[in-house]
């Protein structure tokens, strides 16, 4: 006799509606303690006297004088032009190479998308190193070179100067408008375009009136984000600026922090200050963004976008525009790293074999600072990469799934982060655990919060997008099958989760490993990571094995990156 077990009931369990409120709840308080507890001592420490820690501290408002007065407003002026001539230099470099790969018949369009966002895997303490040894007036290898060609006349290109400042930013921050600016040519229906060249416009007048108004929240989000990324910028700015008199408010709140006699209230003002510019720069952003809802052009019967067929002149053109940003950005700086860190001597000038030398790696791994450096670096990497994608994919989950202002309130929170530069940062990690947990000073645990708040956002956004994407019904089932929210999350969406996941975890890694402004503010003898290492090596004026070390640490990078291309069609076959 056969049973028909679909006719059986099911009992569900009740879920307890008071669960859901506390998974809220501990997204919301864990993105506060790692936002708001740093931004609220930042705040509190800019209108007192003293230092971290230090007692019978009395309110003030010097450090604000301080901050709008001469040296604060140089600051600030200097910060918000290499702001804007890196964001406008970078949209023009940007959306040229966008255009060449998305709506151009340019042979190798596709490999030249793939190698166009390298240079964001090319850190640019790294980059500014290499353009130190390329374009030093003195003795820069381009220079050295142009001297033997055509005479002694001067320095043909100098680095130490606003454009050299600007153009090591640029090359380095392209990348961000090429990705946006290519997204939204690919999404852009052809139609449009089409329609106006039949009805007798011209290829400007196509451009000027169809394709420009219809990019112009891509541009313009990526141009503030740009702006953002550049004003904020401590390690080119810091290395070069203070040679020509050229000083950011990175530079001013560390000399402000560990300069002879040091001003810590004034260091947090000028922090805010950033901080301040910083946040303008996001919400333009963000603006820009909301905007791409009125320029919708991409429906299911939308067009392909249209392909200019370039003649061979213009394509000749074009490949020599991509060689030079490559060359320029990644090339370059690469070979000289390398010539830098096996040449007894930097010269390109009579170069012989017998100038090769091991000389400068045998020194390096023979340094005791440099293995402590790798081993922090590794454990400040797998931990707190870890621990960020972790809490990334918990945030982003509970702002996908969340119903209301429970929602809006923790991608808020999550989009915090973004907000504030590193510098800005590690001072306000500095005075909340000097004054809150002092146990955590001079740990390796007080870098990996300063990480986890700088880089959860980024891993909440990736995550987030991919979360929006997929169906909720395997979720739902969970749900009512009586599963809490935690399990359901554990055991059904991470599963889900695994390629973004994967792919936030590298992303976050580089980053921890590249990291300079916030950790030049936390770092101890002990917990010295290796980008701090290669800085102060750099600072001491020990160039050669600058040169080794941003070898080593550049060629680990890209293999990362490579195993991980591997590893992520591995994944995504399961």
């Amino acid at each position: 006799m056969s049973v028909r077990t679909d006719l059986i009931p099911v009992r569900l369990k009740r879920r307890r509606p008071g669960r859901d409120g506390m998974t809220i709840g501990i997204a919301s308080v864990l993105i506060g303690i790692l936002i708001f507890i740093p931004f609220a001592f930042l705040i509190y420490s800019s209108f007192r006297t003293g230092s971290p820690g230090q007692k019978n501290t009395d309110w003030t408002l010097d450090n604000w004088e301080y901050a709008f007065g001469k040296w604060g407003l140089t600051y600030l002026g200097n910060s918000l032009l290499i702001g804007a001539l890196t964001a406008v230099a970078s949209v023009i470099i940007g959306v040229v190479l966008a255009w060449l790969v998305a709506r151009t018949d340019l042979p190798g369009r596709k490999v030249l998308s793939n190698l166009f966002v390298i240079p964001l895997l090319f850190s640019p303490l790294l980059t500014t190193l290499a353009w130190i040894g390329l374009a030093n007036p003195q003795m820069g290898l381009i220079n050295v070179i142009a001297q033997q060609l055509f005479g002694d006349s001067g320095a043909l290109v100098d680095i130490y100067s606003l454009p050299g400042i600007v153009t090591i930013l640029v090359l380095h921050f392209s990348p961000y408008v090429f990705l946006a600016v290519r997204s939204a040519l690919i999404g852009m229906d052809g139609d449009l375009e089409d329609a106006s060249r039949a009805l007798g416009a011209s290829w400007w007048r196509t451009v000027r009136k169809i394709a420009l108004p219809i990019l112009s929240p891509a541009v313009l989000a990526a141009a503030f984000l740009v702006f953002v990324l550049a004003a904020e910028d401590y390690t080119v700015t810091a290395l070069i600026g203070p040679s020509v008199g050229i000083l950011t408010i990175p530079y001013g709140v560390r000399q402000a922090w560990s300069g002879f006699p040091s001003h810590p209230a004034q260091a947090s003002a000028l922090g805010l200050m950033l901080m301040a510019v910083a946040m303008v720069g996001v919400l333009f952003y963000l603006w820009s963004i909301r905007r791409t809802a009125r320029f919708v052009t991409m429906s299911g019967k939308g067009g392909k976008p249209a392909i200019s067929r370039l003649s061979l002149p213009v394509k000749i053109a074009g490949w020599v525009i991509a060689a030079l940003y490559l060359a320029l950005s990644v090339v370059l700086p690469y070979l000289t790293l390398i010539l830098g860190s096996f040449s007894k001597y930097f010269t390109v000038v009579g170069f012989t074999p017998d100038l090769l030398t091991l000389e400068h790696y045998t020194d390096l791994f023979a340094s005791a600072g440099l293995w402590t450096a790798l081993r922090n670096t590794l454990l400040l990497v797998l931990i707190g990469a870890t621990i960020t994608v972790l809490l990334a994919a918990f945030v982003s989950w509970v702002s996908a799934r969340g119903a209301g202002w429970t929602r809006r309130i923790v991608d808020f929170l999550s989009s915090m982060p973004i907000m504030i530069p590193g510098v800005a940062l590690g001072i306000g990690l500095l005075w909340a655990y000097a004054n809150v947990f002092p146990w955590l000073y001079g740990t390796l645990g007080l870098l990996l919060m300063a990480y986890a708040t700088r880089y959860i956002g980024h891993g909440s956004r990736i995550m987030g997008s991919s979360l929006i994407q997929m169906n909720p019904d395997l979720e739902n089932a969970a749900r009512t099958l009586g599963s809490s929210r935690m399990r359901t999350f554990r055991t059904i969406t991470l599963p889900m989760l695994r390629v973004p996941i994967a792919s936030s975890w590298i992303l976050i890694a580089i980053f921890i490993s590249l990291e300079v402004p916030a950790s030049i503010m936390l770092y101890t003898g002990s917990t010295q990571p290796v980008s701090v290492y290669l800085w102060l090596t750099m600072e001491g004026g020990v160039v050669s094995q600058a040169f080794a070390t941003g070898t080593i640490l550049s060629t680990l990078t890209f293999l990362v990156v490579v195993i991980a291309q591997w590893r992520f069609r591995a994944l995504e076959k399961l």
